[in-house]
């Protein structure tokens, strides 16, 4: 199992109205819920309003919603193109 640490996330980029953003919800907070029950990282997870953070989510370059990233470090590491609960929870736990 690979250690978790405080330092890495997977960041979701969404906005308000999107149909695709809100079937992802429940899964990625069914996630967040899972991995802090696993105590892997009470940070493992985060999301991110773009439509109140346009710079955000122009810096990161998010074209479409909702936009998952990981994160290692504060860096950028590459799209996470997982989007159900199981999967992001697999992911952070190898």
């Amino acid at each position: 199992m690979r250690r978790v640490s405080r330092h890495e996330r997977i960041r979701q980029a969404d906005i308000l109205g999107c149909g695709h953003c809100k079937a992802m919800k429940p899964d990625y907070e069914s996630a967040a819920k899972q991995l802090k029950a696993l105590n892997l990282a009470s940070t493992a997870v985060a999301a991110v309003d773009a439509t109140k953070a346009q710079a955000l989510a122009t810096k990161f370059e998010v074209k479409g919603f909702p936009t998952v990233k990981y994160f290692a470090n504060g860096e950028l590491k590459w799209d996470f193109d997982k989007r159900t609960a199981q999967d992001i929870v697999d992911y952070m736990k190898e």
